[in-house]
């Protein structure tokens, strides 16, 4: 203590600045996050995504998209799914918003307009262990089998940000019932 009232007496100004630089540095440190604990490093993102059909009518097939988070890490996802343009969408279904619906230049299109489209949902957050679901009833045009391509991407929404991942993509084959035949 002798120590310290010497030296307040010999430059009390200096002295008092030294300990309020002294404090307010430690004060930043630890207020502005340039110290940080330890950290538990976030695992990569595992996701498991898949096309499923199911026949339900004539000229009609669901198209279901599944997306399962096999890991332990939540993300944000984007689902999309487009149509060959000898297919239309006649309903869609997702966890919950309707699809946009929009053709290769961007513009909104009907579901059932006969040109390439893609429809595109609302972002989603995939917590680890759920899956997610997304169906569009797809109604094919002609009766050949129609080609459709799935895609999920990792999306920001706002300032929100979960665990960055590759995109998935899926292509399949969709066949759909023949048409009745006229007094069958």
């Amino acid at each position: 203590m002798n120590l310290w009232n010497s030296a307040l007496r010999r430059r009390p100004a200096s002295v008092i600045a030294l300990v309020l630089v002294l404090s307010l540095g430690l004060a930043a440190m630890t207020c502005d996050g340039t110290v940080e604990p330890l950290a538990t490093p976030t695992p990569d993102p595992e996701l498991k995504f898949e096309i499923q059909t199911e026949e339900v009518g004539p000229s009609r097939t669901n198209v279901i998209l599944l997306a399962t988070n096999i890991g332990q890490t939540d993300v944000l996802v984007e689902t999309s799914l487009t149509l060959a343009e000898n297919a239309g969408s006649d309903r869609d279904y997702s966890p919950t918003t309707r699809a946009k619906i929009t053709n290769e230049g961007g513009r909104e299109v009907g579901g059932g307009a006969r040109e390439t489209k893609t429809l595109t949902w609302v972002p989603e957050r995939l917590r680890a262990g759920v899956t997610l679901r997304w169906e569009s009833a797809l109604r094919c045009l002609v009766h050949e089998p129609v080609r459709v391509s799935a895609r999920i991407s990792s999306v920001e929404v706002g300032n929100v940000r979960e665990a960055y991942f590759d995109d998935l993509t899926k292509d399949a084959e969709v066949t759909c019932l023949p048409p009745r035949q006229p007094g069958t």
